[in-house]
């Protein structure tokens, strides 16, 4: 086989292996709670169309500071109805800390709607958190992400709760066993360039040798 062919073929099988190789995670969801302060949650910019829904005893027990969700008062809820369709491996990340310097037991809690609905504890302590969330959120067409904080041993009328910072729902598109139209052509791109190639080699034929 000739330099030229060897290389289209191995350029052919490096295309192939590409189309079949997965995609790589995607963000489906992101808040970074970067707007001025508020009372009302509302939507991040980048996803305008997904509203956060606030349950709360005082309109600023939910409610945004800069880059912060805050969150106070046990029984505080942000939730919001995102689609997962198209999507596995879920992957929650964020961070949280608690709203003041006290030992109270604070908890979060996401909650995922999946029909009957599913409650997650996450942690209890605050941090940064990244947690799968394969078994609550994969290829949804309605999956409920739900903030909710529960206080143990609130202390008299101390005020308490959390602050949640940037939140990232991503996932791996799954896969179709079906190449896209843009990789259909260039494949048979591929195969014509062997062809014209194999033609070309036959129709040249051997060198001739000629005697004096």
């Amino acid at each position: 086989m000739s330099r030229a062919l060897t290389q289209a073929a191995a350029a052919l099988a490096a295309l192939a292996a590409a189309a079949a190789s997965p995609a790589s995670a995607a963000i489906i969801f992101q808040d970074d709670f970067e707007r001025p302060a508020s009372a009302v949650v509302g939507a991040p910019d980048a996803f305008p169309t997904e509203i956060w829904e606030e349950r709360e005893r005082d309109d600023r027990d939910v409610r945004t500071t800069g880059t912060v969700l805050y969150l106070r008062e046990d029984g505080s809820r942000a939730s919001l109805e995102l689609s997962t369709l198209g999507y596995e491996n879920i992957v929650l990340t964020y961070e949280w800390r608690p709203l003041s310097q006290f030992s109270t037991r604070r908890d979060v809690f996401l909650v995922g709607a999946t029909g009957g609905g599913m409650a997650h504890r996450l942690n209890t302590r605050g941090g940064t958190v990244a947690t799968p969330l394969s078994a609550l959120a994969d290829n949804l067409e309605v999956f409920n992400l739900s903030f909710r904080i529960r206080i143990v041993d609130q202390p008299g009328n101390r005020v308490e709760g959390v602050r949640i910072y940037g939140v990232t729902l991503s996932g791996d598109p799954i896969s179709s066993t079906v190449p896209e139209p843009a990789t259909w052509a260039m494949m048979l791109v591929g195969f014509g360039g062997l062809g014209a190639l194999a033609r070309l080699r036959r129709s040249s034929g051997p060198a001739e040798t000629v005697n004096h």
